[in-house]
């Protein structure tokens, strides 16, 4: 009898600007020990697994899919090298890589028929590889079926409706330099739309798969993986935070809490319209160029709501006002001067 042909995941059109879906129990699960390399593995087979994330979008079942119909514990995927290598080079890389993945241990969250909360925890594949790759060679990924439904099922609420799904951009993803920046990203991309995630320092290291005696301090932290991240996003990200404003570190109930301001090209350019409306209120009042150019710390923090500035001018013009129209009080005599202070000690600035 002829041996039945696997049946491997079909992988999508890739186009400039792909996004991809994944379920937020795979967003959050602890890939603890994961290199860049592991990471660009992980992005690389969740893009191979879209058709069947986008079929599970709209039904409920997708053991249902051909992908599933193999006799046979697994399903396959077939990753080209060239989708996880940035050039000719690297082989060794992929394999070592590989074969961490096949060992590693990842913990995955997840709710079980009974609503019990579980962890899965396994090594997420299997892989033959050529002995001797080359750029178009392929490599042949063989992943539990348990894990792979974990992998692509979104859940439903109640009137079947896809819920607690991540979407990202699969080049920003793969475009990473550092190694924490792939989780971070796909993190801050589930929070995007809400415009903030506050999350435990604790359960953001848990994450990002940082051991317990690594960075114990919260400067080491910052320096080693917050702010190579946030530098690599700022460059290629299509969202990205700032970790050195004011209360982006919080400390409530013992616990040290990290207040991610999610920043997009999009609210950028919107912050840009409002910076450029309260420079022209400003000047508009009398101040000079010296004096604007002393609240470009206030005017280049875009986690300063533009609103609040505005309104704190308004109310700082309207003190003012009063306070002249008082004769039993002093009169301000340099408008100016008391409305770049005013506004400087409102937002605790300092040149």
């Amino acid at each position: 009898m002829a041996r039945q042909k696997k049946k491997e995941a079909r992988l999508p059109v890739l186009m400039p600007g792909v996004t991809l879906i994944q379920p937020n129990r795979v967003t959050q699960t602890s890939f603890k020990g994961f290199t860049l390399m592991m990471h660009r593995i992980f992005t690389a087979m969740m893009l191979h697994l879209q058709d069947a994330i986008q079929h599970s979008m709209s039904n409920p079942d997708v053991t249902q899919l051909e992908l599933f119909s193999e006799q046979s514990n697994d399903i396959f995927l077939r990753v080209p090298y060239s989708m996880i290598l940035k050039d000719k080079t690297h082989y060794n890389d992929v394999r070592k890589a590989l074969r961490a993945l096949s060992t590693l241990g990842a913990e995955i969250p997840y709710t079980d028929a009974t609503g019990k909360k579980k962890l899965r925890i396994t090594g997420l594949l299997r892989a033959d590889v050529p002995e001797k790759p080359d750029y178009s060679s392929d490599i042949e990924i063989s992943i539990d079926k348990k894990m792979a439904k974990l992998l692509i099922e979104i859940d439903k609420n109640e009137e079947q409706s896809p819920i607690n799904f991540t979407k990202y951009s699969y080049e920003v993803a793969q475009a990473a330099t550092t190694t924490h920046t792939p989780p971070l990203y796909k993190l801050l991309s589930s929070w995007k739309l809400k415009g903030g995630l506050t999350i435990t320092w604790k359960e953001l290291r848990e994450i990002l798969g940082i051991p317990e005696d690594q960075y114990q301090r919260f400067p080491d932290f910052k320096k080693r993986v917050l702010e190579p991240v946030q530098d690599d996003l700022i460059k290629i990200g299509d969202c990205w935070f700032n970790c050195n404003v004011d209360g982006f570190k919080t400390k409530r109930k013992g616990e040290t809490w990290l207040n991610f301001k999610i920043i997009t090209p999009e609210r950028k350019q919107e912050t840009d319209k409002k910076t450029e409306i309260i420079r022209g209120t400003l000047y508009n009042f009398g101040m000079t160029p010296a004096q604007m150019k002393s609240l470009d710390i206030i005017l280049n923090d875009d986690t300063i709501s533009r609103e609040s500035i505005l309104h704190k001018i308004s109310e700082i013009e309207d003190f003012m006002y009063k306070n002249n129209q008082d004769k039993s009080k002093e009169p301000i005599k340099s408008k100016q001067a008391y409305m770049l202070s005013s506004l400087k000690k409102s937002f605790n600035a300092t040149d």
